[in-house]
């Protein structure tokens, strides 16, 4: 008997705690509304997508390059027929149609990983550089501090020292020399610092095809290369995603196409003159432009995603 009671004492004890934790659990009335509040928008919710779809212009024509649009009116068709309990053949025709769809999906997935790989390469060769050679200028520029330091303090010492118990010109020559040395010493310092490159000057690199030049590299697959020379929908004049890119940094790199900036956006490729140096600046905008195609690549995963949204849907 106290055991049946001991028992129910401690069942009826487990009740009432999964209550109370329950209902410490469960948000308030009105607390679900702030917390979503507070949460910032997906960024999908600024895409255009067509009503009860999730496509948008872009992702058409993505479905066109991955050559999958015809395939997904199919499965539409098919899941449409097949009503809410389809037969064993209609089952089949609609799995072969979505994994056909998937396939292409994982393929331009592939592709872009692809892509940004070999663009990410680059970019790690580049900061390699950048940083391997920020080291030797800030080097540099200590050893001239130091050397500025102590030539102008040392003749400074001598002019004052001089001018004790010896007449001019000497204390005059000191001190001149002084000041000579504390403006000749930091002006060598600004001079353009420029280093031999670690890379072979014919290797090019990613940016080499966007400035139409020849590129012997992994490069840019078919299916990304024809993303980047197709028109974005968001895009108010009527160029392509590269055209876009290089409009860019011409207006705010001056980076035009022309004899003017040829030698340059030649370096900024990857390819140099045998004996040519780089400068940290130049390894620097090369890796600004790295970062910014690749994000212009990256765009397209989310064309990508509403695929497979889409996709899933059927």
């Amino acid at each position: 008997m106290r055991l049946a009671i001991t028992l129910s004492l401690a069942f009826s004890f487990l009740l009432t705690a999964s209550g109370v934790l329950a209902a410490t659990q469960q948000p308030a009335e009105g607390a679900a509304s702030d917390v979503d509040a507070l949460l910032k928008p997906s960024g999908k919710t600024e895409r255009n997508y067509f009503a009860g779809t999730s496509l948008t212009e872009d992702t058409l024509a993505l479905s066109r390059m991955l050559d999958i649009h015809q395939t997904i009116e199919d499965l539409k068709k098919a899941v449409k027929e097949g009503g809410s309990n389809p037969d064993q053949a209609s089952l089949v025709r609609i799995m072969f149609l979505r994994q056909n769809c998937q396939r292409a999906l994982q393929f331009g997935s592939l592709e872009l990983e692809e892509a940004l790989a070999n663009i990410d390469g680059d970019l790690a060769a580049t900061q390699l550089e950048y940083s391997k050679f920020s080291a030797k200028y800030e080097r540099s520029m200590t050893l001239n501090n130091t050397a500025t330091f102590l030539t102008s303090g040392t003749l400074g010492i001598l002019d004052s020292s001089s001018s004790i118990n010896r007449p001019p010109p000497l204390s005059n020559i000191f001190g001149i020399t002084g000041n000579a040395a504390s403006v000749a010493i930091p002006l060598w310092g600004l001079r353009p610092h420029r280093y031999k490159s670690l890379q072979s000057g014919d290797a090019g690199n990613m940016l080499a095809p966007i400035f139409d030049l020849p590129y012997e590299g992994v490069g840019y697959d078919p299916i990304i290369w024809k993303y980047l020379n197709s028109v974005a929908h968001d895009e108010k004049k009527t160029i392509t995603r590269r055209q876009a890119l290089l409009a860019r940094w011409q207006k705010y790199r001056d980076l035009a196409k022309d004899n003017k900036h040829k030698d340059e956006i030649k370096r900024l490729a990857g390819y140099l003159k045998p004996g040519e140096k780089i400068s940290l600046e130049l390894l620097k905008t090369r890796s600004e432009l790295l970062v910014e195609l690749r994000a212009e690549i990256q765009s397209m995963y989310a064309d990508l995603s509403d695929l497979n949204t889409e996709i899933m849907k059927y």
